[in-house]
């Protein structure tokens, strides 16, 4: 009985290898790497084959995904390595195409956004460490992150035009908050704000704004001593 099974194994092997591989043609691994007499279906107790010998070597959840999921039509000279040709992008372009840039094939968890943001076009400094990615990235969902411009006032237009001591508005202040703001800095006023266009220093050092700037606008102050 082994010997005809051996018999029938072989001859749908020869007939099926003259039909044409299921494979593709030009495959060269031998078909007890995968399978045995029990039937076509892939055999895990004799399979062998090496997958970290081909271009996309097997690590973390790759290792137990079904391998139909990759290779539907069998003929794995097909298959990408690119992330996006298997992942639907739930972002939708806008954390771009290269998934391997956040995620790594042990989980979709991303555990370092602020060490990944580093080398962004926006690094987050100081209070932007801790802010909540939604107060910057307001998208139609939760995964997408469109990016609304890489200026303070992008996002602080609003406090700009809100702010009336002084009036940054009627002052005309540049709409480059980092002038006078640090972007590392937590707070807008007091040690926050960057003075450094009149440093004050010694006699200068003073704690109250209004003893130099008494018109409330600051805007209009000479930077003369005798003024």
């Amino acid at each position: 009985m082994r010997i005809l099974s051996l018999v029938l194994f072989c001859s749908i092997l020869f007939f099926g290898w003259r039909s044409g591989h299921p494979h593709g043609p030009g495959f060269k691994i031998s078909c007890i790497t995968c399978h045995s007499t029990k039937g076509w279906q892939l055999d895990k107790k004799i399979y062998s084959f090496d997958h970290n010998t081909t271009k996309f070597p097997l690590a973390g959840q790759h290792n137990v995904v079904n391998c139909r999921l990759c290779h539907p039509s069998l003929i794995f000279s097909e298959a990408k390595t690119e992330c996006i040709d298997c992942h639907t992008d739930i972002h939708q372009t806008t954390a771009g195409s290269d998934c391997a840039r956040c995620h790594t094939p042990k989980s979709w968890l991303v555990e370092n956004i602020n060490e990944l943001h580093q080398v962004s076009r926006f690094p987050l400094l100081g209070p932007h460490r801790t802010a909540d990615c939604f107060v910057c990235h307001k998208s139609e969902s939760l995964t997408r992150f469109d990016v609304p411009g890489v200026e303070c006032i992008d996002c602080h237009r609003q406090d700009y035009q809100a702010t009336i001591n002084p009036n940054h508005q009627q002052a005309g202040f540049s709409e480059d908050c980092s002038t006078c703001h640090p972007v590392n800095a937590f707070q807008w006023a007091g040690v926050g704000f960057n003075h450094n266009f009149f440093a004050l220093e010694q006699g200068h050092s003073i704690p109250e704004c209004f003893a130099c700037h008494t018109s409330g606008t600051y805007s209009d102050l000479s930077p003369e001593c005798n003024s």
